[in-house]
């Protein structure tokens, strides 16, 4: 078998901000141990450690030598949407070295563009859909002739100009049978000096609901599968004894969804969890209630995440998410109250929304964290090949070089030849472009979701006290300060920095909102 190289393209620059490579360990894991010989190289923590190469030329140069240390003949990629132009055109380069290697694609994103990706890259051979352990292991044992790849579900291939789907694989059925992640693969103290409260445990996968802006069912599929309280408890307590770990991120995008899960978790965590250990996991808020919520934290719980996306009931239901905004209010009242600081992710920019249904959105963000929520994150739209609004709107994506600048500023700089690539490949890289909002006009929904994501966490009572002694509405304000940041700081670039002073200096200098909304 050849020797493999798993890779992690760059994703992140801030210092606080590790994109830990938790697929490809779980896949390297399951590879070791089926005795494949293979390395795990991340560029995200390379370009964390060698800031030089966010410049494109010495990266793709830097990005040659290190693998030719691997020894590797198969490059296996993962790749989500916002790093996915940065990983195509390291494969390119690759390709460009290695003409006769094996080059192998999987994760998200590829997941949901896998024809359109072999279209488009010849350099690229195939695409992985979904979990991609017993898949990558198969890989490993063939020699890549179309008659051994057409025998291996869950794939995408190219058979001369013919582009080959193998039938859909089954998923694992027991995530307990995985082996334990094999840290040996990385040097975890690496990661754990960038971001040491980086989530270390994969809890499960699959999602039962449908909501309409999601993809996470093109990967994981819709079927609610979790590991045993007893394995995660076992995974905690390996990184407690080799790390000093006590406090752990229990990745799943719904955690909470069975509550008869959650009644054996909590029940096991309780009366078995002697270290004392904390976690945090992502929950919808109509999963949980006050019994619920006081048994989470007797079971360890220190933090929950609530994907609420919409304040406004009316796209509640045309997203299909369907949250009881009073249930979930109640729900992060109780949870702050006993310790477990939620942190609330909204999102802006659907095509229903009005600018009304963005204030609401706005407003509830507002009060999340004036109640408890450790972070309030507010997100432009990303539209997601696979998902039911990229169905609905794709005929219509907009080229948005605003998205893109805001991006790539986390990843190396690739200049005019990434824009060329994602220009010409609209549904490629769909989450590049926007979709037409009919009911919000020309409004700027990259600045208003940096404006308040920044404002809200940093500046939550101010706000509050604005709208509570002016007429101003959330929209009014922004447009006030951004009509006085382009007369007096037009030349300033947008960063967090720049955004909170130049907010201090408006206030200042307009001496009240009032003076400024009049």
């Amino acid at each position: 078998m050849p020797r493999i190289c798993l890779i992690n393209p760059p994703t992140t620059t801030e210092m606080g901000e590790i994109s830990f490579p938790m697929g490809l360990l779980a896949i390297g894991s399951f590879l070791r141990k089926n005795r494949v010989d293979l390395e795990i190289v991340d560029f995200d923590l390379e370009l964390k450690r060698h800031l030089l190469l966010k410049k494109w030329h010495y990266f793709k140069n830097y990005v040659i030598r290190r693998l030719k240390k691997t020894g590797a003949e198969f490059f296996g990629i993962t790749s989500i949407c916002s790093n996915y132009p940065v990983a195509l055109l390291l494969a390119k380069e690759i390709r460009k070295r290695w003409p006769k290697c094996h080059i192998v694609f999987g994760g998200p994103h590829p997941s949901a563009v896998p024809e359109e990706t072999l279209r488009v890259c010849p350099w690229v051979d195939v695409v992985v859909i979904g979990e991609g352990e017993v898949t990558f292991l198969e890989l490993a044992k063939t020699d890549f002739s179309a008659s051994s790849l057409q025998d291996i579900s869950g794939i995408v291939f190219r058979n001369g100009e013919e582009i080959i789907r193998t039938p859909n694989r089954e998923p694992i059925d027991s995530l307990d049978s995985l082996p334990f992640p094999d840290f040996d693969l990385v040097v975890l103290e690496n990661y754990l000096s960038y971001a040491p409260r980086i989530s270390l445990i994969e809890a499960g996968r699959g999602c039962p609901f449908f909501c309409s802006f999601c993809s996470t069912s093109k990967m994981w599929g819709q079927q609610f599968r979790i590991k045993s309280p007893d394995r995660i408890l076992e995974e905690m307590r390996f990184l407690s004894r080799r790390y000093q770990l006590t406090s752990f991120g229990l990745i799943h995008d719904n955690f909470t969804t069975s509550r008869r899960f959650m009644d054996e978790f909590c029940d096991f965590f309780i009366n078995n969890n002697h270290e004392n250990f904390h976690w945090s996991a992502s929950a919808r808020s109509d999963a949980l209630n006050r019994e619920r919520l006081y048994d989470m934290e007797r079971a360890g719980c220190r933090g929950l995440f609530f994907g609420v996306e919409s304040g406004s009931p009316t796209i509640q239901k045309a997203i299909h998410k369907h949250l009881n905004l009073e249930q979930f209010q109640e729900n992060h009242r109780i949870a702050a109250s006993i310790g477990i600081p939620p942190i609330t992710s909204l999102i802006i920019g659907f095509p229903e929304e009005t600018e009304e249904d963005i204030e609401y959105t706005i407003r509830l963000g507002l009060w999340a964290k004036l109640n408890g929520s450790s972070v309030v994150q507010l997100h432009p739209l990303r539209v997601l090949p696979g998902t039911k609004i990229y169905e609905d709107n794709h005929f219509s994506l907009l080229y948005d070089p605003i998205s893109i600048s805001w991006d790539f500023n986390k990843q190396p700089h690739v200049d005019k030849e990434i824009e060329q690539f994602i220009k010409a490949n609209p549904r490629l890289f769909t989450s590049f472009y926007s979709i037409i909002t009919p009911f919000i006009g020309s409004l700027n929904l990259e600045s208003v979701a940096f404006f308040y994501h920044e404002l809200i966490n940093c500046m939550a009572s101010d706000i509050q006290n604005i709208f509570d002694t002016t007429p101003l509405n959330p929209l009014n304000l922004f447009r006030c300060w951004a009509d006085w940041k382009c007369r007096e700081y037009p030349n300033h670039p947008m960063n967090r920095q720049i955004l909170l002073g130049t907010f201090a200096d408006f206030l200042r200098a307009t001496h009240g909102i009032m003076e400024a909304f009049c």
